[in-house]
């Protein structure tokens, strides 16, 4: 997705430093058999690999609109205007609602990862 909305110059700046944390966490979860002895995590969201792995952690808030319709509908907003002083209370909360949901998800990601560097780092060891 970035490689599709991002400028040319700005993708290959920002490449180095992507890494896709879902080939990895498919690993530790099977080699873990977090969801059973006989279930393969190919298919697994985010969620349930944060699910999973905190099971004692209270997932971050879902997000029932969805993050492409709240996009369309700030889209919408900004065809009238492009200030934030004109947007209604109503377009204000579909942006301030995506950027809490991409905060939970930023951070999920972030303890999956740190989940998965400790147990990989461990078993270098």
């Amino acid at each position: 997705m970035l490689q599709e909305y991002l400028s040319d110059e700005l993708y290959v700046r920002l490449a180095p430093r992507l890494f896709n944390l879902h080939p990895m966490a498919k690993r530790y979860a099977n080699r873990r058999r977090l969801f059973g002895s006989k279930v393969s995590a190919t298919k697994r969201t985010l969620d349930e690999f944060f699910a999973a792995m905190y099971q004692k952690r209270h997932p971050y808030p879902p997000f029932p609109l969805g993050a492409a319709e709240a996009c369309r509908r700030i889209d919408t907003a900004c065809t009238d205007s492009r200030r934030w002083r004109s947007f209604s209370e109503k377009e204000k909360s579909y942006a301030e609602d995506l950027v809490s949901y991409n905060k939970g998800d930023c951070l999920s990601t972030w303890l999956i990862a740190k989940r998965l560097g400790n147990f990989y780092q461990s078993v270098s060891n």
